[in-house]
């Protein structure tokens, strides 16, 4: 399968929500990028461009956990067009990312890791929360992930 991994820096730009999605959890947030250009003497900025941001299982509560609004952020993922039509017949278009990782971006602050405690109920390989069993595109979250997928966790 042929899919397009980016690895964006930005700032978040809306609260993080987390839902439940199939029995899974899903955080969804919007990250800001902004390019930036020297020209002449002087920065200047660019456009704007905004991503919706998926985060699933333990990546989510983390991401829920961790960011806030304004916080300069690394995100990893899966890059897709969300295509839709409006009811005036215009064509819309919002790109998704769905996380496999997130962080803080350190090159613009500081930022305290905790590492969060193994359940002890939960046996090792089977935790509903790994981001790296995220559904893939076209696949809701009620769908076992793919072979490839299963084989890693």
């Amino acid at each position: 399968m042929n899919e397009t991994i980016v690895t964006l820096n930005g700032w978040v730009g809306s609260e993080v929500e987390v839902h439940d999605a199939g029995g899974q959890a899903l955080a969804t947030f919007r990250v800001a990028s902004t390019s930036r250009r020297r020209k002449g003497d002087e920065w200047v900025d660019g456009t704007t461009t905004w991503f919706k941001v998926k985060a699933w299982r333990r990546l989510a509560g983390h991401v829920k956990e961790s960011l806030r609004v304004g916080d300069p952020v690394i995100i990893t993922g899966r890059l897709e067009a969300d295509v839709w039509v409006r009811e005036d017949g215009t064509s819309s278009t919002q790109l998704v990312v769905t996380a496999t990782s997130a962080g803080h971006d350190l090159a613009r602050g500081t930022s305290l890791y905790t590492k969060p405690g193994r359940s002890e109920s939960q046996p090792s390989g089977s935790d509903p929360w790994d981001p790296a069993v995220a559904p893939t595109a076209g696949e809701s979250a009620e769908v076992a992930p793919d072979e490839e997928t299963a084989e890693a966790a």
